[in-house]
């Protein structure tokens, strides 16, 4: 798949293409290109949502926001990075990449200005936020 990327300072766009790594991850499953296909769709599908999708005052997703979610996403493939788990939009108006593990889940929030990595221990109950 290739994402069509736009350079907001020299208003250029390029598409970026994604290399698939067949390497198995840490928890057995393959990091494929129909997983990164899947949640490129998902992502641009985000952007199709309007305030108050879910019935409750959710704000809608910003261009801004869809685009930086895609590049997030595309550095992750670029390098061959474990694939989150799930990515999520919330009522905010941020998306989540989620990753699973037996001890640890670990957040990136990506919002219109930036992005925020949580990582929970679920043994110990304890939880960091910080800035990326």
């Amino acid at each position: 798949m290739k994402i069509l990327t736009r350079d907001r300072a020299t208003s250029t766009e390029a598409l970026v293409p994604f290399r698939s790594n067949s390497a198995a991850s840490l928890d057995g499953n393959s990091y494929d290109q129909h997983a990164f296909d899947s949640f490129c769709k998902l992502i641009l599908s985000f952007g199709e949502y309007v305030a108050d999708w879910d019935g409750q005052g959710a704000a809608a997703p910003s261009p801004k926001l869809i685009e930086n979610a895609l590049n997030y996403l595309t550095s992750i493939g670029r390098a061959y990075l474990l694939l989150p788990h799930d990515v999520s939009l919330t009522a905010d108006g941020t998306i989540v990449f989620e990753w699973k593990a037996v001890r640890f889940l670990q957040f990136v929030e990506i919002s219109d200005s930036g992005k925020h990595l949580t990582v929970i221990d679920t043994i110990n109950k304890t939880s960091h936020t910080t800035r990326i």
